[in-house]
């Protein structure tokens, strides 16, 4: 007596279970790790409490406009804070909130956030708008130290 084999064989619906699960496995490693992102990347800048700007240095400052709590100002107060951070040199870099302190948005004209505004001696030298690189960002700042 011969000894039957069973063959197994795949068919397309063992190929479409197979799918199904690697996109939801995917699905569910993203938001693990967009969540581990969210928790550690967020780092928190001091908020400027006083809309008069005082104590604003003689050397280029940074601060940062922004609007409740977007993933884009986030991504920026992010960015600044790494930066700030990581700096040899003492950058001054601050936040406002434009909920609390409305005068001060109308006053330097913020019409989108983030708003980086660079000041000097409480004057704007300059603004960036939008959410800038790491880079850019020291290349700024090392073009507004030579003049």
């Amino acid at each position: 007596m011969k000894k039957q084999t069973s063959v197994f064989r795949l068919t397309p619906i063992h190929f479409c279970l197979l799918y199904f699960i690697l996109i939801f496995c995917t699905c569910l490693i993203e938001k693990i790790e967009n969540r581990k992102k969210e928790n550690i990347s967020f780092s928190y800048l001091p908020e400027l409490s006083d809309p008069d700007l005082p104590g604003i240095p003689e050397a280029p400052a940074f601060i940062l406009f922004q609007q409740g709590d977007s993933p884009a100002d986030r991504r920026m107060e992010s960015i600044l804070a790494q930066w700030a951070q990581n700096e040899k040199d003492s950058i001054y870099v601050t936040k406002v909130n434009l909920s609390k302190h409305i005068e001060l948005g109308k006053k330097f004209r913020i019409s989108g956030t983030p708003s980086i505004i660079i000041c000097k001696n409480g004057d704007e030298i300059n603004r960036i708008l939008g959410i800038v690189p790491l880079a850019n960002l020291k290349t700024i700042y090392k073009k507004l130290n030579k003049e």
